[in-house]
């Protein structure tokens, strides 16, 4: 496989040749063959956190200097990250990407204040974003959910954000420690913030949510809403 280091966004993009790849027609298939295979290479941590861009090849660059085995590749992103001192990840829930929704901020409505947008699961806020359902449903099917924590916002200015940003990691401590529930992103809004969550157990989620509240800041008072419950 070649590949290029970008060390602004401390990723990989790469070019994965195989000579089979000439007798397949469809260059959608070569492409998904390509990206499980170095998935399966290099796992999926390291694939969702350093890998920008994947391509496949029907035939070999005629520059190797940037060249590496494929089963040679993982070693090669744990020597960069440690001689560039790149961000290091334990599992894909600890990576983050970040949207800045593209709407009138004059809504006060929930998710529709949203200024920006930070998750670990993209495709989840896509969707939501987009009306759509097909990963709620997926999650639904199997006995979890998405959902989210709302409160209006107590301050103003950067304030709200070190105030979110405490909370979540608070509730995320208690409750994924019961195996509960794993915070998964959030959103500063105009009126409201949010904390974004993926539920193993809803019943025992929300009972132990109740019970947390009652710890809480009675100023901040916060309300917990299923994305299924939010966009019906």
């Amino acid at each position: 496989m070649f590949y290029e280091i970008h060390p602004q966004s401390q990723t990989f993009g790469t070019k994965i040749y195989c000579p089979g790849y000439q007798l397949i027609d469809n260059d959608e298939y070569t492409k998904e063959m390509s990206m499980y295979l170095l998935e399966l290479a290099i796992g999926q941590t390291d694939y969702e956190a350093y890998i920008s861009s994947v391509e496949p090849l029907t035939a070999p660059l005629a520059d190797t200097k940037d060249f590496c085995p494929l089963v040679d590749f993982y070693s090669l992103i744990q020597e960069t990250i440690e001689k560039e001192k790149w961000k290091e990840y334990t599992s894909p829930l600890d990576i983050y990407s970040i949207y800045e929704p593209n709407q009138d901020f004059a809504h006060d409505s929930l998710r529709k204040d949203m200024k920006i947008i930070f998750t670990t699961h993209p495709m989840l806020v896509e969707e939501t974003l987009g009306e759509k359902n097909d990963v709620l449903l997926d999650l639904k099917a199997k006995e979890g959910e998405y959902g989210y924590v709302y409160y209006a916002n107590p301050f103003s200015g950067k304030d709200n954000a070190l105030f979110r940003q405490e909370l979540s990691r608070q509730l995320d401590e208690t409750l994924s420690r019961l195996n509960l529930g794993k915070v998964i992103g959030g959103a500063m809004g105009k009126s409201f913030s949010y904390i974004d969550w993926i539920v193993f157990d809803p019943e025992g989620f929300e009972k132990a949510f109740e019970q947390i509240k009652k710890q809480l800041d009675p100023k901040v008072e916060l309300h917990y809403v299923t994305f299924h419950e939010f966009m019906n």
